[in-house]
């Protein structure tokens, strides 16, 4: 009689042991938290960004009207913002949109960024600059839209005068849903400052 004995090769067995299982769930939730606090960052230094470019071209567009001589303005979206400038050809005055400039182009809002515009003390009702994948539909499509709906197209706008002095306006970036927020505010004598989340008006 002849003992045979029975080789098991478990090398090539597939399957996780119940520890690699459980540490390959810790790592898991490790990174799902690291990136949950990676976009809550993001999404502040969105807003933060946002609001600085919009200090930066407005302080620079208030220049321009001043040393160019001409009347610009800042007209606002709920989804993005144009800078306009007001062309003068004999009795005919309208605003058109700086399109061609490199600087002040049409520019539509992150996903992230929301903006709240007060003009003047009162609230401004914004509409839709029909961006599309970061794409601003052109001034041109907006009033068409207007005249769809039989509405004058009126935009809330902050004017930048070649005097120097400026529409007083205050603009809100909210960060979150409790109520934080960065200001730029804007005064009549062209004055620009941005105030960061809980920070008060009167503190210089």
């Amino acid at each position: 009689m002849h003992n045979t004995t029975t080789i098991i090769n478990t090398r090539h067995q597939p399957g996780f042991t119940l520890i690699e299982l459980m540490v390959v769930m810790v790592l898991i939730g490790i990174i799902a938290s690291f990136a949950m606090v990676s976009i809550g960052r993001d999404s502040k230094d969105l807003v933060l960004e946002e609001a600085n470019r919009l200090q930066a071209l407005i302080q620079l567009a208030s220049d321009e009207a001043v040393l160019q001589s001409r009347e610009l303005a800042l007209q606002f979206h709920k989804d993005g913002y144009r800078f306009m400038r007001l062309d003068t050809d004999g009795e005919n005055w309208q605003w058109a949109t700086l399109d061609g400039d490199s600087v002040f182009k049409p520019r539509c809002l992150d996903d992230l960024v929301k903006i709240e515009v007060t003009l003047e003390g009162e609230s401004a009702t914004l509409e839709s600059m029909d961006c599309h994948d970061g794409v601003p539909g052109s001034a041109k499509q907006a009033t068409e839209e207007h005249d769809r709906r039989r509405e004058e197209p009126v935009y809330p706008r902050v004017f930048l005068l070649s005097s120097g002095e400026m529409t007083p306006f205050e603009i809100a970036l909210p960060v979150n849903d409790k109520g934080d927020k960065f200001r730029l505010v804007g005064q009549i004598q062209g004055f620009l400052k941005l105030y960061y989340p809980g920070e008060d008006d009167d503190k210089t």
